[in-house]
């Protein structure tokens, strides 16, 4: 979220993201092997990644999709080579559109080959050809997004992707816009020139439900209204509204929400976005805030509002080398975590830990590794979190050799809940 991206940069500079029953081919085998590289970029909300392979039979691709395969490393979706669990159940439940729109960037071609959106937000994936010396360019970052031909208001949007051999890059585009038909045409162009346009089909596919909460909090100077929680496909979406004095705005405009499910399960972010504007010297702010999907509708949410303590002191980083047996480490006044198990599985290493504090939503986020050359690997997903064993997985980039690589926390400073405006919403299972 905004609000810790901030906090980070403070104490840590960590990042941060369809299954249309098709004939999966023999080509399964020619899918190149991934590179431990990844790009990432961020605007008004944080988004992350997502992961699923999608074969799509040659019958339903166009004719320039098809002629564009031809030189493609793989037959299949650049969502595959991404980590986002919306996506990955969008997919399972046979929410994407098969696109394959062709265009030509600054030299390099760029194939969009999928769309999908549930009444969340919009995921777009798309293949890149790229230099590694040349970089991006100016794709994804100085671009412009229209509906049906037309300009759109404010907008947030991210997007993050890997390096794959042979000189492409699998990417994702996330994007936030409010108040969209069923379906419509998602046009992206470039700020300046118009050298490149495309118009991609998106269409509302899967069942949402939004509960309303309609509730106000209050503490001090900070006015907090709960308006609805809607479970999506892909997401859990949260929407509400802020109000506090103009000059309580470096401080309130931090704020953070620990979310927990009946079973104190802590429900992970994902990304958020939102705007403001001030009136009579009060700050009026509107806000969605995103995590993870649920597969089940719980029973209860249960949400507490909290900031970050404000330091002036240097970030103190907690370093430990992997000695192939468990190791804690502190992270200062919120608690410490404890590392059980270090694996690399092809391109990808996976940290087991387990923590301790009141705080794991983002205590479980900060911590990635170091080679001894100090290079840094750290995670550009939410970690996994299994129920049973009140453990976290979280996967990085593969480090090159595990033994005596470090593995990096930071100390953070104390939280403060804000239990006056916490608020419990009950939903039913009907």
């Amino acid at each position: 979220m905004d609000q810790w991206e901030q906090q980070l940069k403070k104490s840590v500079n960590q990042s941060m993201p369809e299954n249309v029953d098709r004939t999966i081919s023999d080509t399964l085998s020619t899918l190149p092997a991934r590179k431990t590289k990844q790009k990432g970029v961020m605007y008004s909300f944080i988004s992350v990644a997502s992961l699923f392979l999608i074969i799509i039979s040659m019958s339903l691709f166009s004719p320039s999709f098809a002629s564009s395969m031809k030189n493609l490393p793989i037959v299949g979706s650049a969502f595959e080579y991404a980590n986002n669990a919306g996506i990955i159940k969008g997919a399972e439940e046979g929410l994407v559109t098969a696109i394959g729109e062709e265009v030509t960037i600054d030299g390099n071609t760029v194939i969009f080959t999928d769309t999908l959106y549930d009444g969340s937000q919009i995921h777009i994936g798309y293949m890149e050809e790229w230099d590694e010396e040349l970089g991006h360019r100016d794709f994804p970052v100085n671009v412009l997004f229209t509906v049906n031909g037309r300009d759109i208001g404010s907008y947030g949007w991210g997007g993050t992707g890997e390096y794959l051999d042979d000189g492409w890059y699998a990417g994702t585009i996330s994007i936030r816009i409010p108040d969209l038909p069923d379906s419509f045409k998602l046009g992206i162009k470039p700020f300046e020139r118009n050298a490149w346009s495309v118009e991609l089909p998106v269409e509302k596919k899967g069942e949402s439900e939004t509960i309303m909460v309609n509730e106000v909090k209050e503490s001090g100077e900070l006015s907090l209204s709960y308006n609805t929680v809607t479970f999506h496909p892909t997401s859990t979406a949260i929407s509400m509204n802020s109000s506090y004095p103009e000059e309580y705005d470096d401080e309130f405009h931090r704020l953070d929400y620990h979310i927990v499910d009946e079973n104190g399960r802590i429900i992970q972010s994902t990304s958020a976005s939102g705007s403001g504007q001030v009136k009579n010297g009060l700050y009026l702010n509107e806000y969605s805030l995103f995590y993870e999907p649920l597969k089940e509708k719980p029973k209860e949410l249960t949400i507490t509002p909290f900031l970050f303590g404000e330091t002036d002191n240097d970030i103190a980083f907690v370093r430990a080398p992997w000695k192939k047996e468990e190791v804690t480490l502190s992270q200062g006044e919120v608690g410490s975590v404890t590392v059980h198990d270090v694996v690399s599985e092809e391109h990808t290493t996976y940290i087991t830990y387990t923590l301790e504090g009141k705080h794991a939503s983002y205590q479980s986020q900060s911590l990635w590794m170091e080679d001894q050359e100090g290079n840094e690997y750290r995670s550009y997903t939410t970690p996994h979190y299994n129920e049973s064993t009140g453990e976290y997985r979280l996967a990085f980039d593969k480090v090159p050799v595990l033994e005596d690589s470090l593995i990096v926390t930071v100390e953070l400073e104390t939280v403060q809940f804000f239990d006056d405006l916490l608020i419990t919403i009950p939903f039913s299972n009907d």
